[in-house]
């Protein structure tokens, strides 16, 4: 098993030849043994990030639903040999197509961002109003709202979200710098929230020295988990 790990590594890191690359799909297909090391290596890896996950869940959800409907115990046994070697090869599509940064960001921005949690926030109606409007996707009535707020660290990463939402990138980002600065907070936000946005700018370089500078610092920033991931995504 440890020279078919060395080769199947050797496959997923693009290190062989175009011609060893068929060979090993071909003896995929009929070596049992080998397709076993394989989904023993998939297996052994961790994936990268949220999106491959949920990809790969729904197709191993796809394909128990669609091996129940098999009657035959020798049906289900063929099935079964093609089902692991379907599986096999889609992890070889998700490895091939690991998530961009960039795509990560605008999933991100798309599902974590896309509402602000109204028990967070204080009571006073003004605020209430200007929230709502932003979860309504109206974003430059609650950017009007929230800039006739009195500023405190709140309303700045509120207003950092509106102008993000709106692909203001440029006063997201300053938005976001000023709130990273307040060492004083109990869990900052301002950071990583700017380094989505460089990511958004295509400023790769500091968005990167931003999430390990998240990564490898004792101060309570938030999202040194995804701060990881995403550099994983850089390498």
């Amino acid at each position: 098993m440890e020279n078919s790990l060395e080769l199947i590594d050797d496959y997923f890191n693009e290190k062989l030849s175009s011609e060893a690359k068929i060979d090993f799909e071909k003896q995929l297909l009929t070596d049992s043994e080998l397709s076993n090391d394989v989904a023993f290596y998939l297996q052994a890896k961790q994936l990268g990030n949220f999106e491959t996950k949920r990809r790969f869940t729904d197709l191993h959800q796809s394909m128990s639903k669609a091996e129940t409907k098999l009657i035959s115990f020798k049906n289900i046994r063929i099935f079964s040999a093609a089902a692991s070697i379907l599986l096999i090869f889609a992890f070889v599509f998700l490895f091939n197509n690991k998530e961009s940064a960039l795509e990560y960001a605008n999933n991100y921005v798309d599902n974590q961002l896309i509402t602000i949690s109204t028990e967070m926030s204080s009571s006073k109606s003004t605020l209430t109003e200007a929230i709502e409007f932003y979860n309504q996707k109206k974003y430059e009535k609650a950017l009007v709202a929230f800039n006739n707020l009195a500023e405190n660290k709140q309303v700045l990463e509120y207003r950092g979200l509106c102008y993000l939402q709106s692909k203001d990138y440029v006063s997201a980002q300053k938005a976001f710098h000023q709130l990273a600065d307040d060492k004083n907070m109990l869990q900052n936000k301002g950071a990583f929230l700017e380094a989505i946005t460089l990511l958004k700018l295509n400023k790769n370089k500091e968005a990167k020295q931003l999430l390990k500078s998240i990564v490898e610092t004792e101060n309570n920033y938030f999202g040194k988990a995804e701060a990881v991931e995403l550099l994983n995504l850089m390498k």
